[in-house]
């Protein structure tokens, strides 16, 4: 397989440039072989182009005839992602009780003291919920300062 990052660009920016036409590949590229119709394939596999048009006559490979650029090849392009960056947005929101919910059981299943332990759940149930969330915000900013925090949610999100 001969997958050629620089040769997808140029397939992406020269189907930008005839958006939202389709592009005939043997007036778009001087050489239409293997190495692009690879890369051509590769492109569609992962939807950042389209194809209408292909030939397949054996015993020779398929080949891509036509290609259009797609909305999420565009957007790929963009640096800053494009649409899609700002239409995939996903908002995560905690509630209060859901939040002192969980730093109660981190509490009682530490291995602090009782005394101790019987303190911190007091003045966590006093906390306001727009005092709980400075409180986790903290949390996480401080976690994430621990370099074994980072390789721990590498491996949650890796």
């Amino acid at each position: 397989m001969q997958i050629n990052r620089e040769l997808q660009k140029t397939i992406l920016l020269k189907l930008r440039d005839i958006y939202p036409l389709v592009g005939e590949i043997d007036k778009l590229f001087e050489a239409n072989d293997q190495k692009l119709q690879t890369n051509l394939f590769y492109l569609v596999e992962h939807d950042l182009i389209e194809s209408e048009a292909v030939r397949n006559v054996y015993p020779m490979p398929r080949q891509i005839m036509t290609a259009k650029i797609t909305a999420r090849g565009l957007d790929f392009l963009e640096d800053d992602g494009g649409l899609g960056a700002f239409l995939n947005v996903v908002t995560i929101r905690l509630e209060a009780d859901t939040l002192r919910q969980l730093l109660e059981t981190k509490i009682n299943a530490s291995d602090m003291p009782e005394a101790d332990k019987q303190t911190l759940l007091a003045k966590l149930k006093s906390f306001s919920g727009d005092v709980l969330k400075s409180v986790i915000i903290k949390l996480i900013e401080k976690s994430l300062e621990r370099r074994d925090m980072i390789t721990q949610l590498w491996a949650i999100v890796g």
